[in-house]
């Protein structure tokens, strides 16, 4: 979504219609890195003139380009615009965008004597523009934007720009001092880091209205809503912990990982009926449990959890708790027993309600865990967008790794970069000097498998999440589900199982906000 300067015009602030639907698609439709200025007055004797601009956009790389906008279907013979059934039109829009373009360049030019090379003209309608002869001299096809070119205003300027045999830039300090002569009352942060925080907080409302639609669903008594990586589940799931306390309902909110019960836990303390906590931590504590046996001295963590496990399920009738409402995040990573066990944590005299939050795509543990259906007496729902990562991100995953549709429009981000490496030393050279190039930007390094994780903690001095403020966090992506930060370097190694693979790079691509780097041999590499 581009910016407009200034910010949401009304209709009624539109000399015709035609303008504001040009104005309306190329806003919605551009990406954030793009500034429109509409209804440009630049008039000097307070008179209408062709000094009256419809609709100007600004590109840091791309220049300026201005826009006439007409009301009517036309068409263009022999170099010259018509009625589509009638005569010449009564001004020419080639002579108005001159004037307007020359005029432009005399305002503009103390600040760059070779402005005018870098202002483009187009025309437009939100009807058509039929060619049935030659085009004007100097005047390209791709500079025609119609109802067909405006369905995709991304696109259409896109091949405008590109059409040229060469584009002059105008760089930050130009592009800047531009936005300050022609919208001079504009509170707009133009940097990069200004332009991420201005698409950052757009998806936020975006994500914000997407779920609130489905906050009334917890008046059923059995909901599953699955989504993709970014679409607002735990948002969601959030939300209805708060609407359940606010009933003075007694809530356990869990999941599986660490790091996403703490950052769950962040967002509702303070409300002194909602319990958050992984599951197996529940477990391990939960009031009424008899003392577990030490564990053994070389026990792994993986065989205390399933001690865990067992014997709760031993002793589950004596644990004290209960709960009206019990919110789960990641269900998918949740056992057939373990949300058996949830259904008898439900006080039976209570509304005995369970609400589901997640996303099949990222069933990383194989847990037995199926979608369950209005047959199973499950209300269901699906969150279809991702709102969370830039562009290029969203598009690997929705193209390659079976992610969420995403707006392809924001926000303003960099490229994805891939490096091929085979050896561990090669992992090791590559991840420090990504990291190197991370210039204090919060940064993960994420791997699909503990064993790399150990290497790079090892070797590099990195963290893991829960010393987050002690150094880079090092984790694996499925400690890390759930959560995301503005950088990832991810680190995958090969799999033999093709659909293990894609859940592992899903998971872990789908972390980075806005900048990723891939880290791989080169078989992996081939899938992303």
């Amino acid at each position: 979504m581009a910016i407009s300067l200034p910010e949401n015009l009304p209709r009624h602030r539109f000399r015709h219609p035609a303008e504001f639907e040009v104005y309306q698609s190329l806003v919605s439709g551009l990406r954030d890195d793009w500034v429109v200025i509409p209804s440009l007055e630049m008039r000097l004797d307070g008179s209408f003139t062709e000094r009256e601009m419809d609709i100007l956009l600004l590109h840091r790389n791309h220049g300026l380009i201005l826009i006439e906008v007409k009301s009517f279907p036309m068409r263009v013979e022999s170099g010259r615009f018509f009625y589509e059934d009638g005569g010449p039109v009564d001004k020419d829009p080639l002579h108005q965008l001159e004037a307007q373009r020359n005029f432009l360049f005399q305002q503009l030019k103390d600040l760059d004597a070779q402005i005018f090379s870098k202002i483009r003209i187009a025309i437009a309608t939100p009807a058509t523009i039929n060619i049935t002869g030659e085009l004007p001299r100097n005047l390209r096809s791709e500079q025609l934007l119609d109802s067909a070119r405006l369905a995709d205003p991304d696109a259409a300027i896109g091949d405008l720009v590109f059409s040229d045999l060469y584009t002059v830039p105008l760089g930050s300090e130009l592009f800047e001092a531009i936005i300050e002569r022609l919208a001079p009352n504009a509170t707009l942060d133009t940097s990069p880091a200004g332009i991420r925080a201005i698409a950052r907080a757009r998806m936020e409302r975006r994500l914000e209205t997407e779920t609130k639609v489905l906050e009334s669903l917890d008046e059923n008594h059995r909901v599953l809503v699955t989504g993709g990586a970014g679409s607002g589940k735990t948002r969601l799931a959030v939300a209805w912990a708060r609407r359940a306390s606010a009933r003075d309902e007694r809530v356990l909110y869990t999941c599986y990982n660490d790091p996403l019960g703490h950052a769950s836990g962040d967002e509702l303390s303070g409300f002194e009926d909602i319990t958050v906590a992984p599951f197996l931590r529940y477990l391990e504590t939960a009031p009424g449990l008899p003392p577990l046996s030490a564990s053994e001295e070389d026990e792994s963590p993986r065989a205390y959890w399933k001690r865990v496990e067992n014997h709760a399920v031993e002793h589950f009738s004596e644990i004290i708790d209960a709960f009206d409402t019990i919110i789960v995040d990641e269900a998918q990573d949740f056992s057939p027993i373990w949300l058996a066990m949830l259904e008898e944590l439900l006080d039976p005299e209570g509304p005995r309600r369970i609400f589901m939050v997640g996303d099949p795509g990222q069933s990383i543990r194989k847990t037995g865990f199926r979608l369950l259906t209005n047959r199973d007496g499950w209300v269901r729902a699906e969150l279809v967008s991702n709102n969370r990562n830039a562009p290029a991100i969203a598009s690997l995953l929705r193209q390659k790794l079976g992610g969420a549709a995403s707006p392809n429009v924001e926000p303003y981000a960099s490229d994805i970069m891939r490096t091929t490496v085979e050896t561990d030393e090669e992992v090791l050279a590559n991840v420090e000097a990504a990291l190197a190039r991370v210039d204090g930007e919060p940064t993960w390094v994420l791997t699909t498998s503990s064993s790399t994780r150990d290497l790079l903690r090892w070797r590099l001095g990195l963290v893991e999440w829960e010393r987050r403020g002690q150094g880079t966090v090092c984790e694996t992506v499925y400690r890390v589900k759930g959560l995301e930060v503005d950088r990832v370097i991810l680190v995958a190694d090969a799999e033999e199982d093709p659909e293990r693979l894609r859940q592992l790079l899903y998971s872990g691509v789908s972390r980075a906000l806005e900048h990723l780097e891939i880290i791989a041999p080169a078989s992996v590499i081939a899938r992303v």
